[in-house]
């Protein structure tokens, strides 16, 4: 069963919630290093690209400082983000999946590019039973439907 903000899963040790992604801004920077986000959470997604998550009123700060060295630009109207809690995220992660999720050097802080089933994704660990894994809206309906078909480990 699939409810508005919540896909049910088969493996009761992993809950999802899918909901818009919210205030997610890219960060494209020239510099070796983005310029300070003073707390603003940093997710580095490409060698010279950074996604800042619910960085709100502190884009502005960090477009001043970025100057001419980069660009900022919204994204997450665009973005759904699933939250995977429990033991068995990583489990859910793999069905298909082609990136290891169950490899335990993949941790908090971490971030990989990769396709599950046929949708690109990006899957961002935040503690040791969550992860958040964002992708494109237009996608919702086939993330949900493998998770929901598919037993999980």
């Amino acid at each position: 069963m699939i409810t508005k903000a919540r896909a049910t899963v088969t493996d009761a040790s992993v809950a999802i919630a899918i909901a818009p992604a919210g205030d997610v801004v890219v960060l494209d920077c020239w510099a070796l290093m983005p310029p300070d986000v003073h707390g603003v959470r940093a997710l580095k997604v490409e060698p010279k690209r950074w996604w800042i998550i619910d960085g709100g009123a502190a884009i502005a700060a960090i477009a001043q400082r970025l100057g001419d060295d980069g660009a900022l630009t919204p994204i997450g109207g665009g973005l759904l983000r699933a939250r995977l809690t429990g033991p068995g995220w990583r489990a859910q992660l793999m069905i298909g999946g082609v990136f290891d999720a169950e490899d335990g050097g993949f941790g908090p802080g971490d971030c990989a590019a990769t396709i599950i089933h046929h949708v690109p994704v990006w899957i961002d660990v935040i503690a040791d039973a969550e992860a958040h894994v964002y992708f494109a809206a237009s996608h919702r309906a086939d993330i949900e439907r493998l998770w929901r078909l598919a037993p999980a480990a």
